[in-house]
């Protein structure tokens, strides 16, 4: 199987893949440098991307109290496609969240109006919450390597840059899944039997109908690759603070529950998900397959 899957949202519209995969971008003492891939699964800017791109990103260039001079803040972006398709924009990254059950993280993306010549979150596509089987046929889409170069253009003062984008588009086959972890993946993962390069961590990873169904989390390239995925529905567990119009006050809420307003969209596995015990967790109910 090596035809590209289509990538539609719960309506059926087909989805470009340069809209909703997109590359995380550090700009750090006016370098920029690319450390991941990202997912967009709202219409309200949500992205899905791994922790662990932010954990590592945080020690590289971050700054904390006593240390040197030589570490300072960054600021995060992803860099979303402008509509003449050639061109790209950073979209600021303004607020991650993330637990410790899980490799996968929440980010928002600032809304930013550029005279309409930027795409914003008009599409995304479904999530599968229900783990795959061993044998089944998967499919990724990431950025492990991006050459940038800035454009003359610039969109209402924000400069947009040309990208030389070495896209990873691979299948493979689910070999391993454990609710428990992987290798050093100690929560809910899947293995399959091909290798990413390291940009690609926190790419996301489809089934055959182009639904998410995991996340990258490590990879390894030797004899035998493989790739460890992080499965989606832990994921459901992170608490983010919103907003949900200009007036309301900002609120702590659930993946889980903006799924169920449907401000992110999964299929019917949502079903198989469940709240309990004290603290609330979540618990995944398979079906009989």
């Amino acid at each position: 199987m090596s035809k590209t899957p289509e990538l539609r949202t719960k309506a059926g519209e087909i989805v470009p893949w340069g809209d909703i995969v997109l590359p995380i971008v550090v700009i750090h003492r006016d370098r920029i440098y690319c450390v991941g891939t990202c997912f967009v699964t709202s219409h309200e800017g949500y992205i899905f991307t791994a922790k662990h791109v932010f954990e590592g990103t945080n020690e590289a260039f971050g700054t904390t109290s006593g240390e040197s001079e030589e570490k300072t803040n960054y600021e995060a972006y992803a860099l979303w496609l402008m509509k003449d398709g050639k061109h790209h924009v950073p979209r600021p990254i303004d607020k991650v969240w993330m637990n410790d059950s899980t490799d996968i993280c929440v980010g928002w993306l600032r809304t930013m109006s550029l005279e309409n010549n930027v795409r914003h979150y008009d599409k995304s596509a479904v999530l599968h919450l229900l783990p795959p089987q061993v044998g089944d046929k998967v499919f990724t889409f990431a950025y492990p390597q991006v050459g940038i170069n800035y454009s003359e253009k610039t969109i209402n003062g924000v400069q947009a840059v040309d990208l030389d984008l070495k896209k990873t588009e691979q299948w493979g086959t689910v070999e391993d899944v454990s609710h428990e972890g992987i290798s050093l993946c100690r929560w809910p993962a899947f293995q399959v039997n091909f290798g990413v390069e390291c940009g690609a961590s926190g790419g996301p990873v489809f089934n055959v109908k182009g639904e998410l169904i995991g996340i990258i989390s490590t990879s390894s390239e030797g004899d035998n690759p493989y790739t460890i995925v992080s499965s989606i529905w832990p994921a459901l567990g992170i608490e983010t603070q919103v907003k949900f119009n200009e007036t309301a006050p900002i609120t702590t809420i659930r993946i889980l529950d903006l799924v169920k307003k449907g401000f992110i969209v999964a299929n019917d596995s949502l079903k198989y998900i469940s709240i309990v015990g004290n603290p609330q967790k979540l618990q995944l109910y398979e079906p009989i397959r």
